[in-house]
């Protein structure tokens, strides 16, 4: 027991670290791009994964889902340009506009993407497992943070609530960007 207590402690204390690291690098940025780019570099290689993005999701339909950047390690390519979230199916798009962090551990074996279509269209984006925490404002889903890996993973609930926490984050900084931006102008 007293070594489950200490492991805790020990991941608490780097989550900890993790999010003043994280606060301190967002702290001074100044435009929507920079907070998004820098969000996404810092949870990657803490995650060690292979692709990290922030897009928003237009408003009408709430199914287009714009990224202008993504981080990536280098084994797989960068996700941008604006993507139609019912082309994952269904199940998906339903989970994204719930607010419920969709998880993924491996798209061969979930139910949810079982068919040749959704495997092909992860095979295209060339990752096989995938954290996305949905951002649900006023009823409405707005942005999602994505993390994709190139390999089946099991994503732990610790790395499920940083995901979540790091979206929060980012959304609070980009609108306290863009509030700026507006005063300034």
């Amino acid at each position: 027991e007293q070594v489950k207590r200490r492991s805790r402690l020990e991941e608490a204390e780097r989550r900890h670290a993790f999010l003043l690291r994280l606060s301190d690098a967002l702290r001074p940025l100044g435009d929507a791009q920079s907070i998004q780019t820098e969000a996404s570099k810092i949870l990657g290689e803490y995650l060690k994964v292979g692709r990290v993005g922030y897009g928003e999701v237009e408003q009408n339909e709430q199914r287009y889902f714009t990224t202008e950047y993504s981080w990536t390690d280098g084994t797989i390519l960068p996700y941008h340009g604006t993507h139609d979230l019912a082309g994952f199916g269904s199940d998906v798009l339903q989970a994204l506009r719930s607010g419920t962090a969709l998880v993924i551990d491996d798209m061969l074996t979930d139910p949810r993407t079982a068919s040749p279509a959704m495997q092909a269209a992860f095979h295209a984006l060339q990752f096989r497992s995938v954290v996305t925490a949905s951002l649900i404002k006023h009823g409405c889903l707005v942005a999602a943070l994505y993390v994709h890996h190139h390999e089946a993973r099991h994503w732990t609930k610790e790395e499920i609530m940083l995901v979540q926490d790091v979206a929060e984050r980012t959304w609070a900084a980009v609108q306290r960007a863009s509030a700026e931006k507006s005063l300034r102008e």
